[in-house]
């Protein structure tokens, strides 16, 4: 429980860090062309493989594939805060 709260903090306080460049004009983006689909199935897997993690994620999608521009580590980073809590079920329709 303290490991996930720390990472919670941590989180919090990269966030409060990146609010602080973008307001400033200082952050930076590495926006590519990549496939929203995958990523979302990639966030999926990350969350059902944390260790102690009881999260199911259904992710339902009539696409294979959708392309968009964005920074992928960014949506990612986007994307886990706001996935489930543990516990929590939570279906996704794409």
């Amino acid at each position: 429980m303290v490991k996930k709260n720390a990472r919670k903090l941590s989180g919090l306080i990269f966030d409060i860090l990146d609010l602080s460049r973008l307001e400033s004009g200082m952050m930076k983006f590495n926006v590519t062309e990549c496939d929203v689909v995958q990523l979302c199935r990639d966030g999926k897997m990350m969350v059902e493989m944390q260790d102690g993690n009881l999260i199911h994620i259904q992710f339902d999608t009539v696409l294979d594939a959708q392309l968009i521009q964005a920074d992928s580590g960014r949506f990612m980073r986007l994307l886990s805060s706001v996935l489930p809590l543990p516990g929590s079920i939570r279906r996704w329709h794409g």
